[in-house]
Formats: structure tokens, sequence, C-alpha cells
């Protein structure tokens, strides 16, 4: 079993496993046992299984908190988050204050923004997580106030909770976001910069600041010069009439 894990070979793997686990005599399981077998079955794709199997590992080594993480992963994988979250929730309270890094944090910030965002979630769930990941990603601006990340996931989740875009709840960090990268002049994070200048020219366009949207829209074609919701928003602005054919 552990062999074929390791080589990648599935449905060997799962059918070793299934031999030594119900077929064996007086088997006397660890906790290798049964992370092993929880892999083969993730592997194969029978994600059930495979959390299953995982937390029995974490009966005989709950030392071994990174399979909660492998858990959450898993669910998350499949849309579960609920699951997800508690599971890494479990994960991150096993962690040393030293190992709760902005990088760990954000991970359930961003978990709670996918329920606040799941289609199947009702209203009052979808508003609480996303108000649940707006203060993880607030905290995550206050960790690293030299990074981008912390606002622009703020941004994102703002407009989550704001989104025909009335009250403007994104702006601030959409705007902070954009100051940030562009000091860095670095060409991997345009589509960063592309998603703060759309939402800041749909929102000044709302708020009929037609010139500073079209600024907002003219940095966006710096960028790309193809961008073609630019291009429209700024034909839509300057000739209404044909925007509007």
């Amino acid at each position: 079993m552990y062999n074929n894990v390791d080589l990648k070979q599935n449905e060997a793997a799962v059918a070793a496993a299934d031999v030594f686990f119900n077929h064996s005599e007086n088997p006397e399981f660890t906790y290798l046992d049964y992370r092993y077998y929880g892999q083969a079955l993730r592997n194969s794709k029978q994600i059930a299984l495979a959390t299953e199997q995982y937390k029995k590992a974490l009966t005989y080594d709950n030392s071994k908190v990174e399979l909660w993480k492998d858990i959450s992963d898993m669910y998350n994988e499949n849309n579960n988050y609920p699951n997800a979250i508690d599971a890494y929730t479990t994960y991150l309270s096993s962690l040393s204050e030293d190992a709760k890094t902005a990088d760990v944090i954000i991970a359930l910030g961003k978990l709670y923004y996918s329920l606040g965002n799941d289609s199947t979630a009702t209203v009052d769930i979808k508003k609480a997580s996303l108000l649940k990941a707006d203060s993880i990603f607030a905290k995550i601006a206050t960790m690293e106030p030299e990074g981008y990340r912390g606002d622009f996931w703020r941004a994102r989740t703002n407009s989550g909770l704001d989104p025909e875009t009335n009250l403007g709840l994104a702006k601030p960090f959409y705007e902070k976001t954009a100051t940030l990268i562009e000091s860095k002049n670095d060409a991997r994070f345009n589509s960063v910069l592309t998603e703060c200048y759309s939402y800041l020219g749909y929102y000044t366009l709302l708020q009929k600041d037609n010139a500073k949207s079209i600024e907002y829209w003219n940095k966006i074609l710096k960028i790309n010069p193809n961008n073609v919701t630019a291009k429209k928003a700024i034909e839509g602005i300057t000739n209404p009439k044909k925007g509007k054919k």
C-alpha cells in the first residue's frame, strides 16, 4: 500500500489497502497506515472516505496537525466550505503563535470568503461569513502594512457585502490596494490593478463623476489597450447615444 501510494499507482494502492484493512489477521494499525490509506483514497478522488481515514490517523497521533489542513483542503475542493472552515480552524488553533503567519491566517479568510459567495448558502450565512472574512483580512493588513493582500481581499469581501455597489464599501480598500501596487511598478500585479480600476471606474460612474471614471478606465487601457470593458465604458460616457445602441 505504501509503495503504491508513493508511486501514485492509485488503483493498486486502494486494492492493497482493502486487503490490509479488511482481510488481515489480527491487524495492529498505526497512524501511518491510516495516513497512507487516506492518501490513496484522496488520489482516487474518494474524498469522503479519505477524510474519514485522515481523522482516524489523528486518533493514533494527534500531533500530526497538518492533517487537519489536508482535511480542510479536501472539503474545500468539493465546495464544502463549512466543514473546510471547521477543519482549518482546528488546524490553526493547534499551531504555536509563531507558526500563525499571515500566509496561514489568510487561508481561513479565503474559506469564509468562499462561503460568503456560495450560491447554496442562506443570505444570513453569506453575510456573516463575509463579515468574518473581512475581520480576518483586516488582521492581515495589520500584519503586512507594506503588503497589499489584506486590503485587496477586504476590497473583494466588501464588494460582496455591497453587490449593487451603491454604498461603495469596497472603495477605500481598492484605492489603498491600487496605491500599494502602483508603487511596485511590477507587471506581475497588472491583473490586481485592473480589478481595482474596474471597480473604481464603475463606482465613480454610478456617482456621476464621469471625469474620474474615464481616468480609471484609461488606466486600464494603459495596462491593456485592448481591454473591451474599459473601451465600452469610455464610449458609453463620451458618446452615450452610441453607447446605448
